[in-house]
């Protein structure tokens, strides 16, 4: 996307000083600008958009505003993934649920799309689930849940806690935070703590209380040490000239891993700098201590993998369905130590047994949750063969039965209504209701839906030469080419194909606007910070 010029106008007059009179005239240009293109974006949800989801987080700025991030996923007629930054905000008051749900309810009435809400996409903080409740109830206030005879307002689709999908970048860390602390891995806030202490105390060397943390927290200690001193990085340059162990930090469980793989890779120069250190002598890693961080990092490899795709990305729940069994399947591998974790030592096993878990606390929201599933099927290569190879078959037979039920529900096939219409049927009114005040029914003859067609046919046959596996937008091109086909599961995969799994796509909105701040725009209050990143990747058309 080619920056909106309004953009760079604007990045440019908030770095420098310009008089008041040209400063005033340019903003009042901006702002012009800035509320065209809201309309526009408010125009292409009304032509383009089914239905939409929704993916937001909260960040504080380096100049400390409090903001709420959203964006918008939907797919077009075309069947073209479509992906729009739709707020940017500042919170006003406290991060309560009910306050946040406000923000987004005032966006959906501006851009008069709450009745097409489908799902938020969030991270596992409490304060989304209040959300979630509160936005659902303040849409009953003017939308109906279900599509009945009595009827009268419009239907909305957001079902509160039932439409949202826990952040899979989110649960991934929590797992892995879950298992690293059991195995007193500590932290880098520990770890500095100690050393603070040690400072304080002029303790020349690490004692038998550090020696007794675990390896995790041994290889920590011993990177922070070697970074606190200009000399002792001097003397790791000496026995490594060219690598050194990533130095961790406490947000991301990732890089725990990283630093655990760079030991493993410098293990020789580690013990090398232990010996000519005396001081760090009880750091010293033993070899049982050494085959636990790599058969910790062989377990954590796969959760790496997905940390980065989804990083990356940014799946859909249709792929993240087969990302968290993958994982569960692995974790009770280790647990059993079975396949390739037979020989996984018995610390090992039981810090896994935390992790199942955490899994399990979030598989069991996924069991609840049928949205998962009814987008599962929607990957006419996989369809519902996913559920029953990884289910029993009574389990995934009343799996396959709710989503069939569901889908019948959601997307109803037209009736044929016997005799002549002599009025339409009015904006807004439900055909239910539309037949009863006018006493039609409808005839016995309706349409075949699609939907048990689609269904009961085999996964579609597929070649990785002859449409590349590579394309990240088969599925879509296939429901492109099949909609005339399959017409009420079209308008499902343009529903549920494009509900995010992870709500990193917000997290890179949040960088883009630190580089905006920069060093030198941090009085920038709130609102031109919201023109800013809402002008920011405009096309010039």
């Amino acid at each position: 996307m080619v920056e909106h010029p309004a953009f760079r106008a604007l990045i440019e007059a908030t770095g420098t000083t310009l008089p008041i009179k040209t400063a005033d005239t340019l903003f009042n240009r901006i702002k012009e600008e800035f509320h065209s293109g809201r309309a526009y974006v408010k125009n292409e949800l009304a032509r383009s958009s089914r239905t939409l989801a929704l993916s937001l987080d909260v960040w504080t700025s380096e100049n400390q505003i409090a903001i709420m991030g959203i964006i918008g996923h939907w797919i077009s007629p075309d069947f073209e993934k479509r992906e729009e930054l739709l707020e940017f905000t500042e919170i006003n008051g406290p991060h309560s649920g009910e306050n946040l749900a406000e923000v987004v309810l005032k966006m959906l009435d501006e851009l008069d799309i709450a009745p097409k809400l489908l799902t938020i996409t969030g991270d596992n903080a409490g304060n989304n689930g209040t959300l979630c409740d509160s936005l659902h109830d303040q849409l009953l206030k003017k939308y109906d849940n279900d599509d009945d005879r009595f009827r009268i307002r419009p239907l909305m689709r957001f079902r509160g806690r039932q439409s949202f999908i826990p952040c899979l970048a989110h649960v991934l860390n929590l797992i892995c935070k879950d298992v690293l602390a059991s195995l007193k891995a500590g932290s880098a806030r520990e770890a500095k703590a100690i050393l603070d202490d040690m400072a304080i105390h002029t303790s020349p060397a690490f004692n038998s209380l550090h020696s007794t943390k675990g390896a995790i927290m041994k290889i920590r200690l011993l990177t922070l040490w070697i970074a606190r001193s200009p000399r002792r990085r001097q003397d790791w340059k000496e026995v490594s000239p060219s690598k050194k162990v990533s130095y961790d930090v406490d947000t991301r469980w990732n890089s725990t891993y990283l630093m655990i793989q760079d030991a493993l890779r410098l293990q020789t120069e580690l013990g090398q700098f232990v010996r000519i250190h005396p001081e760090v002598q009880a750091l010293q890693l033993i070899d049982d201590e050494w085959s636990t961080l790599q058969q910790v990092a062989k377990i954590l490899k796969p959760f790496w993998d997905h940390t980065n795709s989804v990083s990356k990305a940014c799946p859909t729940i249709v792929e993240s369905l087969p990302i968290y069994w993958s994982l569960d399947d692995l974790l009770n591998d280790v647990r059993n130590a079975e396949g390739d974790f037979e020989d996984v030592n018995i610390e090992i096993r039981d810090a896994v047994e935390r992790g199942i878990r955490k899994m399990n606390k979030f598989a069991r929201k996924m069991d609840d949750n049928l949205l998962y599933y009814v987008a599962s099927v929607l990957d006419p290569r996989i369809k519902s063969s996913l559920i029953v190879s990884q289910m029993s078959e009574q389990d995934s037979g009343l799996i396959v039965s709710q989503v069939r039920e569901f889908l019948k529900k959601e997307y109803p096939p037209e009736p044929f209504v016997s005799g002549e219409v002599d009025h339409p049927r009015p904006p807004g009114m439900s055909e239910t209701m539309w037949r009863t005040l006018r006493k039609v029914q409808p005839s016995k003859e309706v349409s075949l839906s699609d939907i048990d067609k689609y269904l009961d046919s085999p996964p579609v046959n597929w070649s990785h030469h002859m449409i590349g596996d590579a394309d990240a937008e088969w599925v879509l091109k296939w429901w492109k080419a099949n909609a005339f086909n399959f017409p009420l599961m079209a308008k499902a995969a343009r529903d549920y194909l494009p509900i995010p799994s992870a709500e990193v796509g917000i997290e890179r909105e949040f960088s883009n606007a630190r580089d905006v701040l920069g060093l030198r725009r941090h009085r920038l209050n709130a609102e031109t910070m919201r023109w800013l990143m809402l002008l920011r990747g405009k096309s010039q058309a």
